[in-house]
């Protein structure tokens, strides 16, 4: 109360002093926040996840939290940044994002239709048990029964939430995303692996890419990389590298790397 009569004085006892304008009273706490709201604005723009309108209202609201100078400087900042990207054609995402994390943290389950990858629509039942961002989608993961498998649905394909109704009661969140993630960083495609090869590139390069992996070095000095990922990803990456890798282990793998070598090989000799 002595805070908001301190500047009710102010302003009404100093305003003579004051030019025409625009004014805002900033908290300390406020202030210098200029750069992580930046950074988050970069990022949230590179994603690509939301669609123009979505976006603008995002980064408006970042923009809120700055000072008037700064939102100047702000809007200057990421103005190339926004028009540099093509947006993905996608629904409106942030309403039904809070839907579901509300059906999430009521162990609801849902009756939804969903619109596959060759565009057949097709209506499901499930319950969400968690939700996050990963590769340029938001992706839901659900179980149709508490002993079924978790399934991944991207949820620009949920086209409509049919029904919201009483779900299993069990914890959420049984779904370990950390193990996910350390597996589908490349593709999500395939059997997971675990697989070993020697690395002529910086090690180091090798351990980012295959999160959980671990290094040893062979007796020539050459250092042989153990890790773990479903298999198409790390076949991917495997053959990106070339001459820089050499697979030891499986051999079934080998054999993959030898036959997609060769057909690549026969490609260019045919041409």
């Amino acid at each position: 109360r002595q805070v908001f009569f301190h500047i009710f004085w102010v302003v009404t006892n100093a305003s003579t002093a004051f030019k025409q304008g625009e004014y805002q009273i900033v908290s300390r706490a406020h202030q210098g926040r200029f750069n992580q709201v930046l950074a988050a604005a970069h990022i949230i723009i590179a994603s690509r996840g939301l669609n123009k309108a979505e976006l603008d209202q995002v980064l408006l609201l970042l923009q809120n939290t700055l000072t008037l100078a700064e939102q100047r400087e702000f809007k200057a900042a990421i103005n190339a940044d926004r028009g540099s990207y093509v947006m993905q054609v996608v629904p409106r995402l942030l309403e039904r994002l809070g839907q579901l994390t509300a059906v999430i943290a009521a162990r609801q389950a849902i009756i939804f239709t969903y619109c596959n990858v060759a565009g057949v629509l097709k209506q499901h039942e499930a319950q969400p048990e968690t939700l996050f961002f990963d590769n340029y989608y938001f992706y839901v993961v659900m179980r149709r029964t508490p002993d079924t498998a978790a399934r991944l649905y991207r949820l620009d394909r949920i086209r409509t939430i049919d029904k919201v109704k009483r779900g299993s009661g069990l914890p959420v969140q049984r779904f370990q995303l950390r193990d996910y993630r350390h597996q589908t960083y490349l593709l999500a495609q395939g059997e997971p692996i675990s697989f070993s090869f020697k690395c002529w590139l910086a090690a180091q390069t090798a351990l980012e890419r295959f999160p959980g992996a671990t290094q040893k070095v062979a007796k020539n000095g050459v250092p042989i990389i153990t890790a773990q990922a479903h298999e198409e990803g790390a076949l991917l990456w495997l053959l990106s590298q070339g001459p820089n890798v050499q697979v030891l282990s499986p051999p079934s793998l080998i054999r993959k790397i030898n036959q997609r070598q060769r057909a690549a090989l026969a490609r260019y000799q045919s041409s």
